[in-house]
């Protein structure tokens, strides 16, 4: 029994032994991913793109949003002294502005969302081939992402991927400005 005792023990120190010095080669690499999606210059681009391309809407937005305003202190203002026929088409202006400001905020809403993820689809495609970059070259066996609940800053290679990120939006720039 005693010897039975033994062989398990020198089986699983063996076995854990191996498996310790066969993961000692292993090389891991951790990347935040909402630091890069924080960071990453093409995410700081695709921001200030949306807010251009949806500026003209949002002033547009805005605008009836006055009007409204407008519409309603009027009424609020000059209600009882207006003519009811006067007092009638103003309310049925009132109605159809916010109508017309909903209907405008909405779609807003829902262009801008769609953007959003596709600007979110094309920057993750782009953080993806960068992490395969990095890792072929610096040779990573394993690169870890969200659910990580910690890393050793050794192993924690966002920086590395911001930078290098930083580098393709700065070849990137050049490339549209030669287009230009």
């Amino acid at each position: 029994m005693k010897s039975m005792k033994i062989i398990a023990t020198v089986l699983i120190w063996v076995v854990c032994g191996g498996v310790a010095t066969a993961a000692e080669g292993v090389k891991i690499g951790v990347i935040n991913v909402s630091k890069v999606l924080d960071q990453a210059p093409q995410a700081k681009a695709a921001t200030a793109q949306l807010e251009k391309e949806f500026a003209p809407r949002n002033t547009e937005m805005l605008n009836i949003q006055r009007t409204l305003q407008m519409q309603e202190e009027k009424m609020s203002r000059d209600g009882d002294v207006m003519s009811a026929e006067e007092r009638r088409n103003l309310e049925r202006d009132i109605i159809a502005s916010r109508r017309d400001a909903k209907r405008i905020q909405e779609e807003f809403r829902d262009d801008l969302n769609i953007r959003k993820q596709e600007e979110l689809n094309k920057l993750q495609r782009q953080v993806v081939e960068a992490i395969n970059e990095i890792a072929r070259q610096d040779n990573f066996d394993l690169i870890l992402g969200d659910g990580v609940l910690y890393a050793k800053s050794q192993i924690d290679v966002t920086n590395k991927l911001l930078e290098h990120l930083e580098k393709l939006g700065a070849a990137a720039d050049k490339d549209g400005a030669a287009k230009k």
